[in-house]
């Protein structure tokens, strides 16, 4: 039995709400729209997930541009570094965590409360295909301890949207579509949150 199936059962039992926003009417270059997620939901810590650490550094640099405090954690970190930034992360200097997949394993940080799947985990044989072990590891940072938890895909093309087709079927969890621009929404699943 492989670690995803036996680790899946624990982490889909912890409440979470999963959900999928659909870029294809704007860029996922806008980081305001994902930052503005952040702000109407009330988080206590969130992580981003992109899939290389040039997309980390980017996008780490973009939300300094718009004034936010990020921590950035990549695999060409050193160990010494890695930790600095975990702690500090830990501690609640940084609300936000900008990283790899090197994150989505072995980080036990209860107030993290969203996690944001900026690129969908995948795999490359042949062909790109989704990695549903890593997706579920990713899943298993928020809503721990017990604690609600919301996962929010972010999709900007058929394929990506395909993937997430591709995890609602793989693991049988509704992700639902999010609009961003609905307050109504957001207020429901901030509700919804609470009651978990």
């Amino acid at each position: 039995m492989s670690e995803c199936s036996m680790n899946f059962k624990g982490i889909l039992e912890t409440s979470k709400t999963l959900l999928v926003l659909n870029f294809e009417k704007f860029s996922l270059l806008d980081v305001s729209r994902i930052l503005s997620l952040y702000s109407v939901l009330t988080i206590s810590s969130c992580i981003i997930f992109c899939y290389t650490r040039s997309s980390t550094i980017w996008l780490a640099e973009r939300f300094k541009e718009k004034g936010r405090d990020v921590a950035l954690l990549h695999g060409e970190l050193s160990v010494d570094e890695r930790a600095k930034v975990v702690e500090k992360f830990k501690r609640g200097d940084q609300k936000i965590l900008i990283t790899t997949n090197v994150a989505a394993r072995g980080l036990d940080i209860p107030q993290v409360s969203l996690v944001i799947n900026y690129d969908p985990p995948v795999t490359y044989e042949e062909m790109p295909q989704p990695d549903f072990d890593t997706y579920l590891h990713r899943m298993g940072r928020t809503g721990r301890f017990g604690k609600p938890g919301i996962v929010i895909n972010l999709a900007d093309s058929d394929i990506a949207m395909n993937y997430v087709y591709q995890f609602q079927a793989h693991f049988g969890r509704v992700i639902q579509p999010l609009d961003a621009n609905d307050y109504d929404q957001m207020e429901r699943i901030e509700e919804s949150t609470r009651q978990m």
